[in-house]
């Protein structure tokens, strides 16, 4: 039987690794300094794809992982001005990952398709890096409580999605299937001027606020 190869059973689940760092540091009697450091790994064996009908080599782990790094820096410049600059640094990377390199095959069981090779849509990522600056100045004045500040927000975005690309055979029986005679191959490709499965959706933000509170 051509299929005994590929009925082989295997594990599916996920594993997750977090890391936490924090310090608060005074500077001096006018300057509090707040640090954090989080990494998150993440590995979601045999994730990449849904269905009882898909053989191992029809999957791959799926991947995050996190790394931010952020903090405050909170001065008292007077006794009625505090002045909070907040920033984070960070990067998040999920990769999708194929367990084959063998183009993708669907064969019809009556009950559904069976799924042998590499999954069309792997492997695939998305990978974000985050700059974030905002700062906040709180004043006091009289019946006054007034907080004015600004936001930045960058991100770069990197994203493969290369959905068919590699291609995939249908087949109407197993019969077929013995025989190498499919019923149709689907296959996408990029078209001219384009960057294929690649995009960059890239993102600039930028948020200023005034607030009043009068008692």
């Amino acid at each position: 039987n051509l299929l005994l190869p590929f009925l082989d059973t295997y594990q599916i689940g996920r594993d997750q690794d977090v890391y936490m760092a924090k310090t608060d540091i005074r500077l001096n009697n006018a300057n509090q300094l707040v640090l954090r450091f989080n990494q998150q790994n993440f590995t979601g064996n045999n994730n990449e794809n849904g269905g009882p009908l898909s053989v191992e080599e029809h999957w791959g782990n799926s991947v995050a992982k996190t790394t931010t790094f952020s903090g405050s820096l909170i001065s008292t410049l007077s006794p009625t001005i505090i002045n909070e600059f907040r920033f984070q640094f960070g990067r998040d990377r999920e990769p999708g990952e194929a367990n084959s390199d063998v183009t993708e095959a669907r064969i019809q069981t009556g009950g559904g398709f069976l799924q042998l090779g590499r999954n069309n849509f792997s492997p695939r990522e998305t990978t974000i890096k985050r700059v974030q600056l905002i700062d906040v100045v709180s004043l006091t004045h009289g019946a006054h409580s007034f907080k004015f500040g600004a936001d930045f927000n960058f991100d770069r975005v990197f994203n493969f999605f290369p959905g068919l690309f590699s291609g995939q055979y249908t087949f109407n029986s197993y019969a077929l299937f013995a025989a190498n005679t499919p019923a149709s191959f689907t296959q996408n490709f990029a078209r001219a001027g384009t960057s294929g499965g690649t995009t960059h959706p890239d993102l600039n933000e930028f948020g200023v606020f005034i607030q009043d509170d009068w008692r």
